[in-house]
């Protein structure tokens, strides 16, 4: 870093925290700064904990937007909230929306998240007549003012936050998660690896451990999976509804089963078995995956035989036994499939099921063939064959709606 473009000494005679940097001349843009000494910034960062910009002009939200980028790599937004704030830009918020007359402890900025910001910038747009302070804490001394027993007990235990909502204390439940649907909040949480109380009141009354690590312990999944046809069952873990497939899980010590989602049993690190051996949590997602795409594969064969039995023609017998054995369908078997399908009022998932276009004679088919035709299977098709479709004329369902 140039010194001659800026003066740079402590705020305090101690020399501790903040470094106070001003510009040596008033023609020097914050950002052209910034950018060129983010290394020099980082590093005296490390060394001071703190650093106070004075002088560089950074009076608007727009001009505060142009340092965040320059200092950091990824802004983070403000989810999982704990404090009331007005959001004024892509990551820029109000300070705590507290009445003056209240004090907000020292904290650790998200300590509570799994998430946490390694900078915290801040900037004063118009400064207070009185008080208006931004204290700080050096948390590296302060670790160091703990006694040796109690540094290792937070260590070797690790903290545990519990959060409860209740109307009319603190923020709402839909304010601190941004959202008024309970299965997204469920999203955010299984997102952030928080425990919702749901999962809590579920597990532990049916386990022997009284804590949620040590009660996961004891659980594994059966391998029995069922498949309801369509979205309308809930996970009895944490109660996210919508689930179309259950996977059971077992406490071995009790014998208590429970039917969750596959993401429970991701999240919580339930036991996941092959040939007697555990699985790691790679190998387990895998596993998981491997099973839902079989009962997809086994509900498309199930909508393919009722259709083969409502209407006994040979190209639809000939497209079951053709799905059974490759697991897809041709361009002109999926057309007729989906059309009888559709006629017969057959439940089914057109995502689910696969067509194939790896020989050529079944591109010219696609390629021949009236879109009209083409959009009764428009969903089955991945991505790349769809932009292979448009390719050969064709156009999405919905951009010919658009057009009409």
């Amino acid at each position: 870093m140039d010194r001659s473009d800026v003066t740079a000494e402590p705020l305090r005679q101690d020399g501790r925290m903040p470094l106070v940097v001003r510009p040596a001349r008033a023609s020097l843009e914050a950002e052209q700064f910034l950018l060129a000494n983010r290394a020099a910034i980082d590093h005296l960062l490390l060394q001071h904990g703190a650093i106070l910009f004075r002088g560089f002009a950074v009076d608007t939200i727009e001009r505060f937007d142009v340092v965040i980028h320059a200092l950091t790599r990824q802004a983070l937004a403000y989810e999982y909230r704990s404090t009331p704030r007005e959001r004024l830009g892509e990551a820029i918020y109000t300070a705590s929306d507290y009445p003056a007359r209240h004090t907000i402890p020292m904290h650790c900025e998200n300590a509570y998240q799994r998430d946490w910001p390694t900078k915290i910038l801040f900037a004063c747009a118009h400064p207070a007549l009185t008080g208006g302070q931004t204290p700080l804490a050096d948390m590296i001394a302060v670790s160091r003012r703990l006694s040796a027993d109690c540094f290792e007990s937070f260590r070797a235990k690790g903290v545990c936050y519990l959060r409860n909502y209740q109307e009319g204390m603190d923020l709402s439940w839909q304010n601190v998660f941004q959202t008024e649907s309970r299965d997204e909040v469920g999203a955010i949480c299984r997102r952030m690896g928080i425990d919702p109380q749901r999962v809590r009141e579920s597990i532990l009354p049916l386990s022997i451990g009284d804590t949620l690590p040590k009660a996961f312990e004891e659980w594994y999944f059966t391998g029995f999976t069922e498949d309801h046809e369509e979205p309308c069952e809930t996970c009895e873990l944490c109660g996210q509804e919508g689930l179309r497939y259950h996977f059971e899980i077992c406490n071995g010590h009790t014998g208590h089963t429970l039917q969750v989602g596959s993401h429970c049993i991701l999240q919580f690190n339930v036991a996941v078995f092959e040939d007697g051996q555990k699985l790691s949590p790679k190998e387990a997602k895998r596993k998981l995956d491997k099973l839902t795409q079989q009962m997809r594969l086994e509900s498309c064969v199930r909508a393919l035989e009722r259709l083969a039995q409502a209407e006994n023609t040979d190209i639809l017998r000939n497209a079951l036994d053709y799905y059974r054995k490759n697991k897809k369908l041709t361009p002109k078997q999926a057309f007729v499939v989906f059309w009888r399908l559709r006629q017969n009022q057959i439940d089914h998932a057109p995502s689910f099921f696969n067509v194939t276009l790896r020989k050529q004679r079944y591109l010219n088919d696609l390629e021949e063939m009236d879109t009209s035709r083409v959009h009764f299977f428009w969903h089955a098709l991945s991505a790349s064959q769809k932009q292979r479709a448009i390719e050969l004329g064709h156009w999405p369902p919905a951009a010919r709606a658009c057009a009409l």
